[in-house]
């Protein structure tokens, strides 16, 4: 199986007694939500490779970009993607060996590690780009219908948010 980088560095972050982790999260087509820095899926995976034809282009907080979009595939297509290094001066001995993490991923992640060092370890989300899921959700003041359903205690209800389309 697969590891992902991010739940990784959260594990890390969890043994040098870190009390939160904070997941950067984006939307996949199927609403599924995944832990990345932002809804472009280029600089950091294999995608172009994969999905060659799959670039579009968006409007991301007012500036048309062309990129592969993470909100243009679905959450089984985003799991066959691994992560690459694009710094050159940065070492490449990781590269290919990283997937990308959901949010239930993880939950599970803080819940598991936390019961490991005998405390509670928070989350911290944070939707990445909010305006440019909000306007692909239809919510049009930023909030994503669905986020409520985040519950502390037993994580999500399920394993995609149920979103307007």
């Amino acid at each position: 199986m697969s590891k992902s980088q991010a739940l990784e560095a959260y594990k890390a972050a969890v043994d040098q007694e870190a009390d939160y982790i904070e997941p950067d999260l984006v939307l996949t087509k199927d609403g599924a939500m995944i832990a990345r820095h932002e809804p472009m899926l280029d600089g950091t995976t294999d995608v172009a490779t994969k999905f060659p034809t799959r670039k579009t282009t968006k409007n991301v907080d007012g500036e048309q970009t062309t990129a592969f979009f993470a909100s243009d595939f679905t959450l089984a297509e985003i799991k066959t993607l691994r992560a690459i290094q694009t710094v050159g001066v940065r070492s490449k001995v990781y590269e290919g060996l990283f997937t990308i993490p959901t949010l239930d991923e993880v939950i599970a992640l803080a819940k598991t590690e936390g019961a490991k060092v005998g405390r509670t370890v928070g989350i911290y989300p944070e939707i990445k780009h909010s305006t440019f899921h909000a306007h692909r959700c239809g919510s049009p003041c930023g909030r994503l219908d669905g986020c409520d359903r985040i519950d502390p205690k037993k994580g999500l209800a399920g394993p995609h948010l149920d979103l307007p389309r």
